[in-house]
């Protein structure tokens, strides 16, 4: 019995050693293949995404930060002026404290309460009206 359990670890790491993580926005892709494809094989994987303590993506053109919920490890993210409208995922990111978002064009803010560890948060000049005021 102890040898089927053994094996059924096994098999759960090796399914998610290969899973990959959906980054549909070719901007933000590029900038993680850059500094986090660890395995050089062309794609983030969970494992490799997990890894990821502090993310700076700022001035890339990055519209979408789709796939971002995979990074659950990540305690600092500076997406400064990018082409931002909203941030889907971010609010899974509970070991988020500091979160830069400045320059963009955020028309929607997500909910941010599950993130209790948040305590830096300079997005103000980002967000767009009617949450903007201008």
């Amino acid at each position: 019995m102890r040898f089927v359990g053994g094996m059924f670890v096994l098999i759960l790491s090796w399914f998610s050693f290969g899973q990959t993580v959906k980054i549909p926005d070719p901007h933000f892709k590029t900038y993680l293949l850059t500094f986090y494809d660890t395995n050089h094989d062309g794609e983030i994987s969970v494992n490799e995404a997990e890894a990821v303590i502090r993310m700076v993506c700022d001035s890339r053109q990055i519209a979408d930060l789709t796939g971002i919920a995979a990074f659950t490890n990540l305690e600092e993210l500076s997406c400064y002026e990018n082409q931002l409208t909203g941030m889907p995922g971010i609010s899974s990111l509970t070991k988020l404290w500091r979160l830069d978002a400045g320059s963009n064009q955020l028309t929607s803010l997500p909910d941010l309460s599950a993130l209790t560890n948040l305590t830096n948060l300079p997005i103000w000049s980002s967000v767009k009206p009617p949450f903007g005021g201008r």
